[in-house]
């Protein structure tokens, strides 16, 4: 099973899901860090960020985010093995 992390964010009036952006791998550990994920939680739960938080996982994937107008998430999924059709 392989674990990828998005950043996701929610309009704080409809609650819709209108941002997602892929973490790259390469900063997954530090996007958890700051999203105070303790390195040995194997938890699949969404976490809850703060402006700041979200505003630094942006930061740290060179990504923009309006954390005044959306409540943000790190979000786990478990990426979809890649099907070969014969």
């Amino acid at each position: 099973m392989n674990i990828v992390y998005k950043l996701v964010g929610y309009d704080r009036e409809t609650e819709r899901q209108l941002v997602k952006i892929d973490i790259p791998p390469k900063h997954v550990a530090s996007a958890r860090g700051i999203a105070g994920i303790a390195r040995d939680d194997e938890s699949m739960a969404d976490c809850p960020l703060d402006k700041n938080q979200a505003r630094d996982i942006a930061g740290i994937i060179d990504r923009p985010v309006d954390a005044e107008k959306y409540d943000y998430f790190l979000e786990p999924y478990v990426q979809a093995p890649h099907r070969r059709w014969a």
